[in-house]
């Protein structure tokens, strides 16, 4: 593993948690597996209709790619809290949030223990049922797993700048940029 290879070099120190990442193999099907890079790629390019046919398609040749059902599910809540406006869709926004309460479940029943999971549960209470504190509560519970992820900031300024508390959105906010400068929307 060349993670590891590289830590080994720099005589870093490879927590349990990390080790648990580096060993997860996300999905067996490479054809999968490109989906949905194309889906990721398709996202950061704005062209989330493609996008969401890219996680689709991962689905459809391994359904049991927890990762392809989350990203799905993230693309669509911000669709459904946006109502389409941030981006020019070429249908109605109406029922994506059905379909990311529905891939939620599925990511759940396949991999529970992901962080991932409980990110995308705080995701849908912020963006669909406003309970701020409990999406505040599943963020805080994954931190430790997710310290290095752009969109855990990006939802978590998110969250307590609707709570009005922010000085610490504008920190993870800027913890956001600093983790990946050119994409400061988190995604």
């Amino acid at each position: 593993h060349i993670a590891e290879s590289i830590a080994k070099e720099l005589e870093a120190v490879i927590t349990p948690q990390e080790e648990d990442v580096i060993q997860r193999i996300p999905t067996n099907n490479p054809l999968a597996y490109d989906y949905y890079l194309k889906g990721r790629q398709y996202r950061l390019d704005l062209k989330w209709d493609l996008a969401i046919d890219m996680y689709s398609k991962a689905i459809k040749q391994d359904p049991g790619f927890a990762l392809a059902y989350l990203a799905r599910a993230s693309l669509c809540s911000r669709l459904f809290f946006t109502k389409g406006q941030e981006y020019q869709m070429s249908g109605s926004w109406e029922g994506y949030d059905s379909l990311a309460k529905a891939d939620l479940y599925m990511a759940m029943k396949i991999s529970p223990d992901l962080p991932e999971v409980k990110y995308a549960q705080a995701e849908q209470l912020y963006w669909f049922d406003r309970r701020h504190d409990e999406a505040l509560q599943l963020l805080d519970e994954i931190k430790t797993r997710m310290g290095n992820n752009p969109s855990f900031f990006f939802l978590r300024s998110a969250i307590l700048r609707r709570k009005g508390q922010w000085e610490e959105s504008l920190k993870d906010m800027q913890q956001t940029i600093l983790l990946d400068p050119l994409n400061a929307e988190g995604y």
